[in-house]
């Protein structure tokens, strides 16, 4: 069982290691920033064929205890978990669809749930716990041990934006507790992580008085709450545009926003902020195509923004790639098999998974995308057990 992805550029020659092609020797090495005592470590061909990372795994004889070796990066190498959503519903605001449409109009219920699938198999999933409050539009974003659900928002009566901030347990199948508020009530923000902490960026918030009017308020705001403490978040700085429904994506130093809605009108720019500094965010580059609800995809080494929503009632079956190691716009790499305009994204260490649903419907299938070839696969056998829409998901 591997211990940690871990980037090449950590392990140089003063550390002992050794690189072959993808393939790393042996070494007796020591690194005091990592944790790790003089022990022989060794480290396997290159994650996802990427000559530039490894995998560490633990001494001969040790187990998979042994460490710590590093804190976890984003990707998750264990469960991918949606939260939130808003599934089928038999009311319309103003007349009888049996969809809701935010911001549009219509009224639909909101599902609470958060369901859990293991990236191990393609079969399994459950119903993990329930949110302190059903909601849909809202962002994800996980620690080591918990989860974070934040914002979102309901068209049903009471039309509301929410600024909960829902925290539920890794290790066990436990309801969510109400930890903090987000600096805004709103909905359909991007999600990025760091180590220690969460982010929320952009997203709007409705009223009874705007919802018919398909109108709202687009916020710039980034906001940061810590892993460490359940506290409120914090606006630590603003994007460059006010928009939402924009895509998350993390590398271990910064925190990138792309595409998004202003309200009318699709974006396609993509903001990057740093981790390290809480500063707003700046415009680094753009993505092929202007879209909304794209799905936020990170690998260790690039970003990705699938799908979308191009326009009214028309999607894109884009893929759009850009690095994290320069500031370049993105590239249109693939097209999707299954996609929509309003996606829910979970990066594991191999595979980016998406729930694609669209405007005027839900969807309980899982999509996965490879890192490797940059492809899209055949769907996940099992898909989540209530189809919703608007979801947000996280991993560990």
């Amino acid at each position: 069982m591997p211990l940690a992805n871990v980037h090449y550029s950590m392990l140089t020659a003063r550390n002992g290691i050794t690189r072959v092609s993808n393939v790393v020797s042996v070494g007796s090495w020591s690194n005091s920033a990592l944790g790790i005592s003089a022990n022989s470590v060794q480290l396997r061909r290159g994650v996802n064929n990427d000559s530039l990372n490894a995998i560490l795994y633990p001494p001969s004889g040790r187990s998979a205890s042994y460490g710590p070796f590093m804190d976890r990066t984003f990707q998750g190498e264990s469960y991918g978990y949606f939260s939130g959503g808003a599934p089928a519903g038999p009311v319309d605001y103003f007349g009888s669809t049996p969809y809701e449409k935010v911001y549009g109009g219509t009224i639909g219920p909101k599902a609470n749930t958060i369901q859990k699938f293991p990236f191990s198999s393609d079969l399994g999933i459950s119903i993990n716990g329930v949110l302190t409050v059903g909601r849909y539009g809202t962002s994800s974003t996980g620690s080591k041990t918990h989860g974070y659900t934040a914002g979102g928002f309901t068209s049903a009566p009471p039309i509301s934006s929410f600024d909960v901030i829902d925290k539920f347990s890794f290790s066990s199948d436990a309801d969510a507790t109400d930890v903090g508020e987000t600096s805004i009530a709103r909905s359909h923000m991007a999600s990025a992580f760091s180590t220690v902490a969460g982010y929320a960026m952009g997203g709007a918030s409705a009223t009874p008085a705007n919802l018919p009017n398909n109108s709202q308020i687009d916020y710039t705001d980034i906001d940061k709450y810590p892993f460490s403490s359940d506290t409120p978040a914090t606006d630590i700085g603003n994007l460059t545009s006010g928009k939402m429904y924009p895509a998350g994506h993390s590398s271990t130093t910064h925190g990138y926003s792309s595409g998004g809605e202003f309200n009318p009108g699709e974006s396609l720019v993509i903001d990057k902020f740093s981790f390290s500094s809480d500063v707003g965010g700046t415009n680094i580059g753009s993505l092929s195509l202007a879209r909304a609800g794209g799905a936020g995809i990170s690998s260790t080494t690039n970003g990705y923004n699938l799908a979308g929503m191009t326009g009214p009632g028309s999607a894109t079956d884009v893929v759009d790639k850009f690095p994290f190691s320069s500031d370049t716009n993105a590239t249109d790499i693939a097209e999707l098999s299954n996609y929509n305009d309003f996606n829910a994204a979970i990066s594991s260490t191999e595979r980016g998974y998406y729930n694609s649903a669209p405007n005027n419907g839900q969807s309980a299938t899982i999509t996965y995308f490879n890192y490797v070839s940059d492809t899209t696969y055949a769907n996940r056998t099992q898909g989540i057990t209530e189809a919703v829409s608007r979801t947000s998901g996280t991993q560990v």
